[in-house]
């Protein structure tokens, strides 16, 4: 999943994780990131994400947008880490960690495996031999 950590700003120290697809960010309340801070416009910039290019930050009208110090002209592949200014806000790119799924059980079925094939391995050498 995508994140956002705001490092300047109103809303500095937060962070905003992108459920959906585009992710846009401004002033306007329907943004996915709402930002009421100085020089950030109704709809300053989005991200998306394209199959063959990977997350994408696109400037949404005439707004000014930074890429890691970088005049946003075109659509930017973004990295983890990347710096995006929008105005007075500054916002650091990432992916959000990921849950490790339990995997216990799976596990615990497999030793009972290896233990009941080892158990009949044993018991087949007992029968052969004579």
């Amino acid at each position: 999943m995508i994140q956002l950590e705001i490092l300047s700003g109103s809303k500095q120290g937060s962070r905003a994780l992108a459920n959906r697809l585009p992710f846009t960010v401004g002033r306007d309340r329907q943004a996915s990131l709402p930002l009421d801070d100085e020089g950030v416009w109704d709809r300053h910039f989005s991200i998306d994400v394209s199959s063959a290019e990977g997350c994408l930050v696109s400037r949404l009208g005439e707004s000014l947008t930074l890429v890691n110090g970088t005049r946003l002209e075109k659509p930017h592949r973004l990295k983890n880490g990347d710096l995006i200014e929008a105005g007075s806000v500054k916002l650091r790119f990432g992916l959000s960690p990921t849950r490790q799924s339990g995997l216990r059980v799976r596990e615990w079925l497999v030793w009972i495996g290896v233990s009941l094939l080892c158990l009949g391995q044993i018991a087949l050498i007992y029968f052969v031999l004579p």
